[in-house]
């Protein structure tokens, strides 16, 4: 009885932290598309309305867009990964 309970807390102990493990990727960079904007502001794009490349990440923010604007970005990465994005924004 006594063993079934340590194999059991241990049990319940490893597998959350196994879980876990699989979230992690091996190039996170690749993940996000920020403007320098974006990125300076440590990735908090809720806090930026009127801003056409937050329309990337938030789409909630068009209804705050006050004229047409054109935006973009271009990211180079190491080695040969790029990455970019343009956008058109008209309310």
């Amino acid at each position: 009885m006594k063993l079934t309970r340590i194999i059991l807390v241990l049990a319940s102990v490893i597998t959350p932290v196994l879980v876990n493990a699989q979230e992690a990727t091996i190039f996170p960079f690749l993940r996000g598309m920020m403007s320098a904007r974006m990125a300076g502001l440590g990735g908090s794009t809720v806090a930026m309305p009127n801003d056409p490349q937050n329309v990337v990440l938030n789409p909630a923010v068009l209804p705050t867009l006050e004229q047409r604007r054109v935006a973009g970005t271009f990211i180079k990465h190491v080695l040969d990964i790029n990455a970019g994005y343009a956008t058109y924004n008209q309310r």
